[in-house]
């Protein structure tokens, strides 16, 4: 009771702060959006004066092409118009594109030289249609806001172990008397960046009372619809004209709808999956209502542009799952529950336990040969080892202290050690292949495995 009057008085006092929360004008907001990409384009521009910026660039970029992993946290472009970076023998393009971008970030600073002497004579129509330029060629090659917090911390923490750097008093000045440049800049760029985000806070409160069910925590959707802000923030391009509250209603609304399917489905399916799930439902109503009969699935996929197949595989999601207390296994029709069912069998041969056993070690050995700790942890955690059920890539990433993005590859990078180990046994796998072909590494850990829930999950942040 205690903590539900704390939640209340919390909501309360959120509730009361919003009333500094006022929409801006269109006008004002443009001139904020200016300034907000001229600060972060001079962030980044600032540092590349600084040699340990391009020694780190270097360092990315080999690893990209060595070892076929793509920072996508740091570059946000479209891979398939690359063909298939990952893939270890396509080096050559891999190459070409890191040129590219070393190439965009040399242009970039060109510009930027230029743009800074524009400032001073004070021409504001030629300082815009440079920073337009700037625009294009950061986007030509996808660099993110991940990208310039990462850079300004690795530069700062560098220049922080000065003592260990065979450099002398004036270069040490001139790099001090950039990062100062670096914070200034840092400071206004936060400064106008939570005026846009302060001005449009009502909008998660809006669009949460809208999708509000009774029994859900409707601040966990607000804080949804908050982070979604944040991300529309830095994909809005404000010269095309739209205001951003319009940009930002459909991410705001999409990040509380897949937290309220995450919420209310007692079986977990990926967002785009359930957003599917409902553009079906939807038109099934409507077509139902119009036509006085279901649509077929040709009629479905067809009108959502979406291959039949699919279109079945959803048909069959959408079949509420049935309970298990519904079941009765007696004969005379008494009430009696599967687990209780279940519990009483107890048919398993000595011979069926032993090979068990035996799968299961040979499993764990294959893991600890094949994969990194780092690697077995994440793959651990997405087979639901500690947790008792599978571990969100966001989970995952807070817990070892990387992007998600970074879990996500390492967790492909173990799945093909995994695959390549199994199919070495392949007379032990044997029988489970038969029954599900499409089986993958985590059915096999999954249904050989036990899960340990004795180690701390506290542990886990130790790699």
């Amino acid at each position: 009771m205690a903590r539900n009057s704390k939640a209340t008085e919390y909501m309360s006092n959120y509730f009361w702060d919003l009333r500094d929360s006022v929409p801006l004008k269109a006008e004002e907001e443009r001139e904020i959006f200016k300034k907000i990409e001229f600060y972060s384009m001079s962030i980044l521009c600032e540092l590349m004066d600084v040699s340990e910026f391009w020694n780190e660039i270097d360092r990315i970029l080999g690893n990209m092409i060595e070892t076929a992993e793509f920072p996508t946290e740091f570059f946000d472009i479209v891979k398939a118009h690359y063909g298939d970076l990952e893939k270890k023998s396509n080096k050559k393009i891999r190459i070409e594109l890191a040129k590219r971008i070393k190439n965009g970030l040399v242009r970039l600073q060109n510009h930027y030289r230029i743009l800074k002497l524009m400032l001073q004579i004070e021409n504001e129509k030629k300082v815009e249609e440079r920073l337009a330029k700037m625009n294009e060629i950061k986007t030509s090659i996808g660099l993110t806001l991940d990208f310039l917090h990462h850079m300004r911390n690795h530069i700062t923490n560098w220049y922080g172990q000065k003592n260990e750097k065979n450099l002398d008093d004036k270069e040490m000045k001139r790099i001090s008397d950039i990062l100062k440049r670096v914070k200034d800049f840092s400071n206004k760029l936060k400064a106008q960046t939570e005026i846009i985000y302060n001005s449009n806070l009502r909008l998660s409160v809006k669009v949460a009372k809208k999708y509000h069910i009774q029994n859900t925590d409707m601040f966990d959707y607000i804080q949804d619809g908050n982070l979604a802000i944040a991300k529309a923030m830095e994909r809005f391009e404000w010269r095309k004209g739209t205001k951003f509250s319009t940009y930002a209603v459909p991410w705001i609304k999409q990040a509380i709808i897949r937290s309220l399917n995450d919420t209310i489905h007692p079986i977990r399916m990926p967002g785009h999956i359930i957003e599917l799930m409902n553009k079906i439902n939807k038109f099934i109503r409507s077509f139902s209502q119009e036509n006085g009969r279901e649509p077929t699935s040709s009629e479905i996929a067809e009108k959502l542009k979406t291959p039949i197949e699919k279109i079945d595989n959803i048909l069959k999601i959408i079949k509420e799952p049935l309970s298990f207390e519904m079941f009765s296994f007696n004969s005379d029709d008494e009430s009696q529950k599967l687990d209780e069912v279940l519990d009483l069998q107890d048919d398993i041969s000595v011979i069926e336990s032993l090979e068990s056993d035996d799968i299961r070690s040979k499993i764990r050995k294959i893991m600890q040969l094949v994969l990194t700790p780092r690697e077995r942890k994440v793959i651990e955690m997405r087979c639901g080892f500690y947790m008792k059920r599978e571990a969100t890539l966001d989970e995952i990433s807070e817990i070892l202290c990387i992007t998600r993005e970074r879990v996500r590859q390492i967790e492909q990078i173990a799945s093909k050690k995994l695959k390549k180990a199994f199919s070495k046994l392949g007379p032990l796998f044997m029988d489970v292949r038969k029954k599900s072909p499409r089986r993958d590494y985590r059915s096999y850990i999954q249904e050989n495995f036990e899960h340990d829930s004795s180690e701390p999950m506290e542990k886990t942040k130790q790699l």
